[in-house]
C-alpha cells in the first residue's frame, strides 16, 4: 500500500485525493481519514507510519479498534488505490472504453446512440497512427459490435465488418508476434545465442511484411517499425534496415506521439551500441547523430526522468568525438532529471569526463572525489578515468597501483556482466603495456601493441582513447 502511494507522482496524488473523496468510488469515511493522515507524509511514508497505534491515534481518535478493523481499513485503502490506478489506464484507452460503452448500450437497446458512436469511428479510422496491439484488438471488438448491430439487415449482403474484423486480427497477430520475435532476439544476444526459442511463423510473417512493405509502411507504421527493428537484430543485411528506419522516422516523425518517438529512436541507439561493443567504431558518429536528433526533439525525458545509464551513454559517446560544448549543454540540461539515488554520481562522473577530454586534468579530481561507489559501474568508470588521467600526466607509478586495485576489484566482483569484465580486462592489459613502453621509452615495441589491438575481437573499454595513445607514442 505505502509503496504504491509513495511512487505516485505529485499530480497523481492530487487526483487520487479527489478519487478518495468521491462518494461514487469511496463510501468508507475512515479511508478518507487515513488518506488525510498519510498525505503530509508522502512521499516518505514508512511502515512505522501505519502501525496499529499510529492509525488508532490519527484515524480512530485513540479509540483502540481491534486488529481486524485496522486490517480491513488497510485492505479497503489498498483496493481503492488499485481501483484508481485501473481507472487511470482505462481513461487512456479511449477506443477500448467506447467499445465497452457500445456493448453497454446494446444491452439496454440504445440503438440510436450506438449508430452515432459507430459513425464517429468510421470517420476516424484512417486518422489514427497509434496502431499498436491495443488498437487492432479494439478494432476487432468494434467491428464485431458493428456486425452484431447490423446483422438483421445484412443477412444476404457481404458483411464488411467480418472482413475488417479478420484483417485487424491479422494485424494484431503480426504486430504482437514481431514484437515477441524481437524480444527473443535481444534475449538471445545478451545470452550469446545459447537460448533456443521456437519462433513459430517467423519466416511466414517476415516474408508477408516484405511482400506488402509499401502498404504496411504507409498504413501500419508501428508494424513496419517493429519489422525493421527485428530485421536489424536478425537479418544478414542489418545495416540496410537500420538506415531504412532512420530515414522512415525522419519522414514520419510528425505522425507519432513524443512517447512513441522516445522508444523508436532508442531502437536505433541500441543497435549502434551493439555495433560499438562489437568493435565497429564508425557507429560512434552514427549514434552521436541520433543523440543530437533526440536532444533537439527533447526525447531523452520519459516520465520526467532520464536514466543514469542513458545519461552516461550519451556522455561516453560524444566526448571521444570531442563534442565538448554539446556534451556540456546536454549534461546541464538533463542533470535535474536524473534518478535521485544516482544523480550525484552521474553528474560528477560526467563533469570529470568533460574536463578530462578538455585536457583540464586538475579539474577532474574534485569531481571524482564526490562520487560514492555504491554502484559497481561508477567505481569502474571512475577508476578507468583516473588511470587515464595518471597516464596523461605521466604519474606512472601511481597508475600501476591504481590498475592493480581495479584488477583485484574485477576479479572479486562475481556478478559483473561478462562483457564489462572482458572490456575492463582488455583496457588494463593495453594500458599496462603502453605505460611500460612509455616508462622504459621502448618505442619500437608499440607495433606489437598496435597489432594486438587490431587482432582483439572482444570489447575494449576506452578503445578510441587507447588507439589515440598508441598513435601518439608511435609518431612521437
Amino acid at each position: 500500500m505505502i509503496t504504491l502511494l509513495n511512487k505516485l507522482p505529485k499530480d497523481e496524488i492530487q487526483k487520487f485525493e479527489r478519487f478518495v473523496n468521491s462518494p461514487y468510488f469511496n463510501t468508507v469515511e475512515n479511508v478518507k481519514k487515513l488518506f488525510n493522515y498519510l498525505k503530509p507524509l508522502y512521499p516518505n511514508i514508512s511502515k512505522t507510519d501505519i502501525t496499529s497505534a499510529k492509525i488508532s491515534e490519527n484515524v480512530y481518535d485513540k479509540q483502540s479498534p481491534t486488529s481486524e478493523i485496522i486490517w480491513k481499513l488497510k485492505s479497503d485503502f489498498s483496493k481503492l488505490l488499485e481501483k484508481f490506478l485501473l481507472q487511470k489506464e482505462l481513461e487512456k484507452n479511449s477506443m477500448g472504453n467506447e467499445v465497452t460503452l457500445i456493448q453497454s448500450l446494446r444491452h439496454i437497446g440504445a440503438n440510436k446512440e450506438i449508430e452515432l458512436l459507430l459513425h464517429k469511428h468510421r470517420k476516424e479510422k484512417n486518422k489514427i497512427f497509434n496502431k499498436e496491439s491495443s488498437y487492432y484488438l479494439n478494432k476487432v471488438n468494434l467491428h464485431e459490435e458493428e456486425y452484431f448491430f447490423k446483422m438483421p439487415d445484412i443477412q444476404f449482403e457481404f458483411p464488411d465488418d467480418l472482413q475488417y474484423k479478420s484483417d485487424n486480427l491479422d494485424y494484431f497477430y503480426i504486430f504482437s508476434k514481431l514484437h515477441t520475435f524481437y524480444d527473443m532476439s535481444i534475449h538471445q544476444y545478451h545470452n550469446k545465442n545459447i537460448l533456443k526459442f521456437n519462433k513459430t511463423f517467423y519466416p511466414e510473417l517476415t516474408e508477408y511484411v516484405k511482400i506488402n512493405e509499401k502498404n504496411i509502411s504507409k498504413d501500419h507504421p508501428n508494424i513496419y517499425i517493429i519489422f525493421l527493428v527485428l530485421m536489424m537484430s536478425r537479418d544478414k543485411d542489418q545495416d540496410s534496415y537500420y538506415f531504412k528506419l532512420v530515414k522512415y522516422l525522419k519522414l514520419k516523425d510528425k505522425i507519432f506521439s513524443k512517447i512513441q518517438l522516445c522508444y523508436y529512436y532508442r531502437y536505433l541507439v541500441s543497435y549502434c551500441h551493439i555495433k560499438l561493443n562489437e568493435g565497429f567504431e564508425k557507429y560512434r558518429d552514427e549514434v552521436y547523430e541520433i543523440y543530437k536528433l533526440m536532444f533537439e526533439k527533447d526525447l531523452f525525458i520519459l516520465d520526467n526522468v532520464i536514466t543514469d545509464r542513458e545519461f552516461n551513454n550519451v556522455v561516453n559517446v560524444s566526448l571521444p568525438l570531442l563534442k565538448i560544448q554539446w556534451t556540456e549543454l546536454f549534461i546541464e540540461k538533463n542533470k535535474d532529471y536524473l534518478p535521485q539515488d544516482l544523480s550525484i554520481e552521474s553528474y560528477n562522473l560526467a563533469k570529470a569526463k568533460l574536463f578530462f577530454y578538455n585536457k583540464e586534468f586538475d579539474k577532474v579530481f574534485p569531481h571524482l572525489n564526490l562520487i560514492h561507489y555504491k554502484d559497481p559501474n561508477y567505481y569502474i568508470n571512475a577508476k578507468i578515468l583516473l588511470i587515464k588521467v595518471l597516464f596523461e600526466t605521466n604519474s606512472i607509478d601511481v597508475l600501476f597501483s591504481t590498475i592493480d586495485s581495479l584488477r583485484k576489484y574485477i576479479s572479486r566482483e562475481k556478478k559483473l556482466p561478462e562483457l564489462l569484465k572482458v572490456g575492463v580486462k582488455n583496457f588494463i592489459k593495453f594500458v599496462t603495456a603502453l605505460s611500460k613502453i612509455k616508462k622504459a621509452n621502448k618505442k619500437e615495441e608499440i607495433r606489437i601493441i598496435k597489432q594486438s589491438i587490431e587482432n582483439e575481437n572482444n570489447f575494449i573499454s576506452s578503445k578510441s582513447w587507447i588507439i589515440e595513445k598508441v598513435n601518439e607514442i608511435e609518431n612521437a
